[in-house]
């Protein structure tokens, strides 16, 4: 009796583990194994990254449980990862490359995992205060910052407009008439709009509750905003903005109408080509109203690596995101690819080279005036187009209405 009862044992047992090594074994490749590592990020970085996953298995050989894992990475673009990542988090990758400005779906999503211990002291010790802030939120930081090249400057053609004509919009807009040229503006894109309205003095905030719901939006740009609204108008009604998105800047360029562009490094190549000798960068203009001089601003945006929280090995995980933004990974993403470091000492050790890099250059010489890009409600978004949009239709006739109506919308974001 007791012979035929450890048969039957045996024969559960059997039945229980078989599916488990089946799904371990599943060749459609549908099932993860909990040896297997994934990071996404963007195309254009496959290889270098997979160059990094091999020296930090080599260099962390001894380590039993990295040893035994398998790192791969996937092709999802930063821009991509919070759309793709909160369909389903558990099946989404252990590590992952994102911008900034995902952060507060992401955590409401529960794709984030809160950086601490070390990690934390070296996020906040280690990078520029403008890329923590873009990955802190309600004093939780959730985010390993790598790139500070999400921001905007200007490009111009130094064979056709000189320092001093660059320095200022009104200077720009005489030599601009007089060479019947344009300025590329994507002027009716909040991103962009926004610059004109921080430059005039104006600024905006959001809190949020413990529950991430927005609780108050605080924002100034009807009392505040008016000189930057002025000379958003005057560009159009000049008639020197050339309105649109990149597609509109290639062809600006390749026909030659573009001389000068409000743009970020991502344009630098087609920039380069188009300008060819006169390929140069600077910070954004300055303008004057009534006696009153007003740098544009502009909004700073980052790339970060994220830690999903479901991840089976999330220490390792950790420690993966804390090595692919450190210095040495950050000295070896401008070396490779011409990416501006959010590392500190990185950014130091190769400030000779990022000021000899023509984009770089333009867009260090911005970072003075720019603003973090934190959890922005999308009704702030969805308010500055809308009036940016009447700008460039040359619809308002009454600016401080105009100013008035964007600020109220603003205020009642509830997102």
């Amino acid at each position: 009796m007791r012979k035929k009862i450890a048969i039957l044992a045996l024969f559960l047992a059997l039945v229980m583990v078989l599916p488990m090594a089946l799904a371990a074994c599943d060749p459609t490749g549908t099932t993860t194994t909990n040896n297997e590592m994934i990071v996404w990020g963007p195309e254009a970085q496959k290889t270098m990254v997979e160059q990094m996953l091999a020296s930090f298995k080599e260099e962390n050989k001894d380590d039993e449980e990295i040893s035994a894992i398998t790192f791969k990475y996937n092709i999802v673009s930063e821009a991509d990862a919070s759309g793709k990542i909160t369909t389903d988090v558990e099946a989404g990758a252990d590590v992952y490359a994102f911008a900034n400005d995902q952060l507060l779906v992401l955590l409401r999503a529960g794709a984030l995992a809160k950086v601490g211990g070390d990690y934390e002291t070296a996020v906040k010790t280690e990078n520029s205060a403008a890329a923590l802030e873009s990955v802190t939120f309600n004093g939780g930081v959730y985010g390993y910052p790598y790139a500070a090249d999400n921001g905007y400057f200007l490009y111009y053609d130094s064979t056709v407009l000189g320092a001093s004509d660059v320095a200022s919009f009104e200077n720009m807009i005489t030599k601009l008439k007089e060479t019947s040229k344009k300025i590329y503006i994507d002027i009716d894109n909040s991103w962009y709009a926004a610059g004109f309205f921080f430059g005039a003095g104006a600024s905006y905030s959001a809190t949020y509750d413990e529950k991430m719901q927005l609780s108050s939006v605080q924002c100034d740009f009807a009392s505040k905003g008016k000189p930057g609204a002025e000379i958003m108008m005057r560009l159009v009604e000049e008639g020197v903005v050339l309105n649109g998105d990149d597609t509109v800047l290639s062809t600006g360029l390749e026909d030659g109408t573009v001389v000068a562009a409000i743009s970020g490094t991502w344009m630098g190549e087609s920039v380069s080509k188009a300008f060819a000798d006169g390929y140069s960068a600077t910070k954004l203009p300055e303008w004057t109203t009534e006696g009153q001089k007003y740098q544009m601003g502009s909004f700073a945006g980052f790339k970060v690596y994220g830690v999903n929280p479901k991840s089976d090995h999330l220490g390792v995980a950790h420690k993966l995101a804390a090595y692919l933004t450190g210095q040495a990974m950050q000295t070896k993403r401008f070396n490779d690819m011409a990416v501006m470091p959010t590392n500190l000492a990185a950014y130091e050790a190769l400030e000779t080279q990022i000021n000899a890099n023509v984009a770089l250059a333009g867009l260090g010489a911005q970072t003075l005036h720019s603003t973090a890009q934190g959890a922005v409600p999308s009704g702030f978004w969805t308010a500055v187009e809308s009036f940016a949009t009447d700008v460039a239709n040359n619809e308002i006739t009454d600016v401080q209405t105009a100013l008035q109506t964007m600020e109220d919308t603003i205020k009642a974001s509830e997102s």
